[in-house]
């Protein structure tokens, strides 16, 4: 993970009550509150009740997780969260159990379900020789077409970190998963590594661009004030 260093680190903290921080968040004009880097899952109960407040009180709720979560407490905390992002690290059971010590069924059981109720996206870190064949990037991409193929798709960059020294994943890995995906979906991206035209979103009827990215900045140049693609007019799956 490139993100190590946060479950390794000891560093000083302090509780901030839910009320209090949603407070902080309007106080600091925020349009919501993200529960991500940490598991948010493992501190469940926190973000339902940060999440119960801050949506009373017109802030955006976004989870980003592993997914690892029994179907009770999901479908009581989906009714707060507006946006979900779930990290599918393969789609190879003897992956998950070889290097997380969990199981693959209960992330597709969590991406099915929330996809019913929220806005779900999925980030599939590719890693050499783990994750990286096309049969198993083909077996992903049939999965979220079944699920919902307007699922955006996050395929992002593995570089070595901590104990796995397995080197970068290559550009042409990411390309050549970037051009199978895109073949059924929508709306693919590539992470962690600048590709001309990999971050951007395509209209799926016209192919017009919608969304511009660079880095942490966006434009949408293809987008009318009402919600619609430009050059051909179909409302665009974008929450604006």
């Amino acid at each position: 993970c490139q993100n190590w260093h946060i479950s390794q680190d000891r560093v000083p903290t302090r509780y901030i009550s839910p009320d209090v921080l949603v407070t902080i968040a309007l106080r600091e004009r925020s349009v919501g509150i993200a529960f991500t880097y940490t598991e948010p899952l493992i501190w469940f109960e926190y973000v339902v009740d940060v999440a119960k407040i801050g949506r009373t009180r017109g802030l955006k709720m976004v989870a980003v997780s592993n997914g690892y979560i029994n179907p009770e407490p999901l479908e009581e905390l989906l009714p707060y969260i507006d946006a979900f992002n779930i990290d599918l690290k393969s789609m190879n059971p003897d992956v998950y159990r070889r290097f997380i010590g969990g199981r693959l069924e209960p992330v597709l059981e969590t991406i099915k379900m929330a996809s019913r109720k929220t806005l779900v996206e999925v980030t599939y870190l590719i890693i050499p020789t783990v994750n990286d064949s096309e049969e198993e990037i083909r077996k992903l991409v049939d999965f979220i077409a079944e699920v919902n193929p307007k699922i955006p798709l996050h395929l992002s960059r593995y570089y070595p970190a901590y104990k796995f020294d397995v080197p970068p994943t290559p550009p042409k890995t990411l390309l050549d998963a970037y051009k199978i995906a895109r073949q059924t979906l929508p709306y693919v991206y590539i992470g962690n590594l600048p590709i001309a035209g990999t971050e951007n979103t395509y209209c799926p009827e016209c192919g017009n661009l919608l969304v511009e990215r660079q880095g942490f900045s966006a434009t949408m140049p293809g987008i009318t004030p009402d919600g619609k693609c430009s050059k051909c007019g179909r409302p665009v799956d974008i929450i604006l």
